[in-house]
């Protein structure tokens, strides 16, 4: 068996964990925090090394998912979208239908005045310049798909896709002063 000094510790490149190690590998059976490169977190308990017990990941810009692990295999879960509404496989959707074109949010939280179509989610602001494509913003200077809970860089769009976003997704429009008092 290994001297513990020379058991090195395993982590994935860029992660961040805040828990304990035990042979070189994490491990906790309390819930603790590991944050991923590109923002993910998941909170919960691991086991050599891998999730296990009830935890969550959290998705920036897409909701989380709550799931119970053994030894990194994932048993059950349910997704939550951010803006709280819950994933159901087989649903019957209420919403966004041929006959009712209301979004979920506008199901739950009424329809705006006349002229105040929701296009997008309300509790995200486009930067000026970039353009919304739900789990983040484009900035079309670089081709990158940027996360509105930290800026980080996501993905980069295809050439495609970058088309396909500067012709169809909503832009980030400069406010006057007019329209930042309505």
């Amino acid at each position: 068996m290994a001297d513990m000094e020379d058991v090195e510790q395993l982590r994935l490149p860029g992660g961040e964990y805040a828990g304990d190690f035990v042979q070189g590998r994490m491990e906790s059976k309390e819930p603790v925090e590991y944050k991923f490169e590109n923002g993910t977190r998941y909170v919960g308990p691991f086991l050599n090394g891998c999730f296990h017990g009830e935890g969550v990941l959290h998705l920036p810009g897409k909701g989380s998912f709550a799931g119970t692990w053994e030894k990194g295999q994932l048993v059950r879960g349910e997704f939550t979208f951010e803006d709280g509404l819950a994933y159901e496989e087989k649903a019957e959707w209420e919403f966004c239908t041929a006959r009712d074109r209301r979004f979920w949010e506008e199901h739950e939280n009424g329809i705006k005045p006349s002229g105040a179509t929701l296009l997008r989610r309300s509790d995200q602001t486009v930067p000026y310049g970039m353009y919304d494509c739900l789990e983040g913003y484009f900035d079309p200077r670089t081709g990158n798909v940027h996360s509105y809970a930290n800026n980080v860089v996501i993905r980069t769009a295809g050439e495609e896709e970058a088309k396909m976003i500067r012709e169809r997704a909503f832009a980030g429009l400069r406010l006057t002063d007019e329209s930042k008092s309505a």
